[in-house]
């Protein structure tokens, strides 16, 4: 089944926290060491808070000042700021994929990407993002079963 346009700008939005979405409106995006992550995140291991990791908040729907990623265009939405973790005190390991979640601590997994290349960060680093570096789209695929 392929989506309508307004339908994937309307699931974009609410996931990414710029219409109520999945019970309380926020997006976070956090980062995982965990290199072949399970679909349902089961096998997740994020950095640890005592080493100065944190989830960034990526939008909180009804508070424009907290909008870091655009509305939805065509099914797809990139960041328009850079995205960037606190400072690491201890290494945090490599980072295989970004992870989103609805809370900064706990909360709703919501799903991951894999980054083109795997990066340590190591102690004393500020891992970010460059704007556009994130892109969230919904993606067409076309499947046929039967005869």
């Amino acid at each position: 089944m392929g989506l309508s346009l307004q339908t994937k700008n309307a699931l974009i939005d609410a996931f990414i926290g710029r219409r109520q979405n999945f019970g309380n409106g926020s997006l976070y995006i956090g980062l995982t060491t965990t290199e072949n992550l399970e679909e349902d995140g089961s096998n997740l291991v994020e950095p640890l808070a005592t080493d100065g990791y944190t989830r960034v908040l990526l939008g909180y729907y009804g508070q424009s000042m907290t909008q870091i990623m655009s509305a939805s265009v065509d099914g797809a939405s990139a960041n328009t700021a850079q995205i960037l973790f606190p400072r690491a005190t201890a290494d945090w390991g490599t980072i295989y994929n970004v992870v989103f979640f609805t809370a900064k601590e706990g909360g709703t997994y919501l799903g991951y990407a894999k980054l083109e290349n795997a990066k340590a960060v190591n102690k004393d680093t500020v891992a970010n993002f460059d704007i556009g570096a994130i892109r969230i789209a919904i993606m067409d695929e076309l499947e046929v079963s039967g005869n």
